[in-house]
């Protein structure tokens, strides 16, 4: 188990994110009255000293179960393909139970088809949102990218606590029966689902950028960070050599519940209807949850 902050410093975090915002990949909590944040707040010099003296982040500890695996990539440049280890297809019948299992999924590079921009609003917070990404590998295949704070067992998510270091960071790759099923029938959070403008080779590259991340962690592990090192700064980093400069510097990457309309302003998805129509169609949760045991998942909840 990692050393953790005290209640006292996590009170100050949550007052200081809330005056300035906070993204997340997971369940927001709120649970800390004002009045005990106010009588409990330590100085800002002692915070800094405790974040200071936290021990690094880990590949070793005792993680959750459908977090307990790394994804990683081995390139083959003269076949032009791929070889993704660890590939996540978990089948959900409930937060608690579940069957856990990883497969090896292999393609080339020309079977990218393109890559979908995926929302998914905080239910008591919307203006807060976990982001994914989803890579059409031809054939109806789908790989989904979620890049969350990795768990350990008998921990839940908090926003605030991201801000303190207190998880370690996670790509998963996974079908989307996994990933999207996963929110749409156990969370039952609404999902919007915008297939991007990117090109099959600007696609392409988008994953490969994705695949060595992967590897990056596998070797050196990172803190997540809700402000600095989440699912939407990642996202954001790997589309940035194909997006407007202003994506890196605009407010809605701190409050990702606006990410899709920030996506749409800077013409990175379909931008000839008004938003609200464009946001209207990209909802799938509905479909999501009638097609989940389909073998045709991924293609019905896009017709």
């Amino acid at each position: 188990m990692r050393q953790r902050l005290n209640a006292t410093n996590l009170l100050l975090l949550q007052t200081l994110c809330l005056i300035g915002g906070a993204s997340g990949c997971g369940v927001l909590r709120g649970d800390v009255p004002a009045t005990e944040i106010a009588e409990s707040l330590p100085t800002p010099a002692k915070l800094v000293i405790d974040l200071a003296s936290m021990e690094g982040p880990s590949q070793r500890r005792d993680w959750r179960p459908e977090l307990s695996v790394l994804p990683y990539a081995e390139f083959d440049d003269e076949d032009d393909s791929v070889i993704v280890h660890n590939v996540r297809q978990c089948r959900w019948r409930s937060s608690d139970d579940y069957d856990v299992k990883h497969n090896d999924w292999k393609f080339r590079w020309e079977d990218v088809q393109g890559v979908d921009f995926i929302v998914v609003p905080f239910q008591d917070t919307p203006m807060l949102a976990h982001t994914m990404l989803s890579f059409d590998l031809g054939d109806d295949r789908h790989m989904a990218l979620s890049i969350e704070a990795r768990l350990e067992a008998g921990e839940t998510y908090s926003p605030i606590a991201g801000v303190a270091r207190q998880f370690d960071l996670m790509y998963i790759l996974g079908d989307e029966t996994d990933l999207l099923g996963l929110r749409a029938d156990v969370r039952r959070n609404d999902i919007f689902l915008y297939r991007s403008k990117a090109t099959p080779q600007q696609s392409a590259q988008i994953l490969r950028s994705v695949l060595e991340r992967c590897n990056q962690l596998v070797q050196t592990p990172e803190f997540y960070d809700s402000l600095r090192n989440s699912c939407a700064t990642n996202v954001a980093d790997h589309i940035a050599p194909f997006a407007p400069a202003s994506l890196a510097t605009d407010w809605r990457l701190m409050l990702p519940g606006h990410s899709d309309k920030l996506a749409y302003d800077l013409k990175l998805i379909d931008n000839s209807k008004p938003f609200e129509q464009v946001r209207r169609e990209a909802f799938v949760s509905l479909k999501a949850r009638q097609h989940l045991g389909s073998k045709d998942f991924s293609r019905l909840i896009r017709e």
